[in-house]
């Protein structure tokens, strides 16, 4: 999907901000598209609505047995380093890395190349802890 590759134009993630919108039309309440459009915000520059979107998605996944969308996890802690709020971004992508060491490697491949984009914006830990 468009949001979950960096490079895609202005656009595009605009295009699928419009899809995803219309989609919760129908479901609104499916976690996969509210954390769409909120990838879809991240991308397009928009961290605020789109930390609210990841975090209502992450509650909406939160009674299923696999929890919220590894990937949406991801967007959580760029927007929230984009937000400021660095601790809080630190420990997001610590949840996603444990998430994503205890799945098989070919699992979740969308998850782990948002968990390398993610890690890279971060940078290493304050503290000289590093979040790879």
């Amino acid at each position: 999907e468009t949001v979950l590759k960096p490079g895609a134009s202005a656009e595009d993630n605009r295009l699928a901000l419009r899809r995803a919108e219309a989609a919760q039309r129908l479901d609104p309440d499916n976690p996969l598209i509210v954390s769409t459009i909120g990838a879809a915000r991240y991308r397009i520059g928009q961290f605020h609505e789109a930390l609210a979107d990841l975090n209502r998605s992450a509650e909406l996944s939160a009674s299923r047995p696999d929890g919220p969308p590894p990937a949406g996890l991801a967007f959580i802690a760029m927007g929230q380093h984009r937000l400021g709020q660095t601790a809080e971004a630190f420990k997001t992508l610590g949840r996603l890395r444990d998430i994503l060491r205890a799945k098989p490697p070919a699992i979740e491949p969308e998850a782990r190349e948002l968990f390398r984009e993610a890690s890279a914006l971060l940078g290493p830990q304050p503290g000289g802890l590093n979040a790879h």
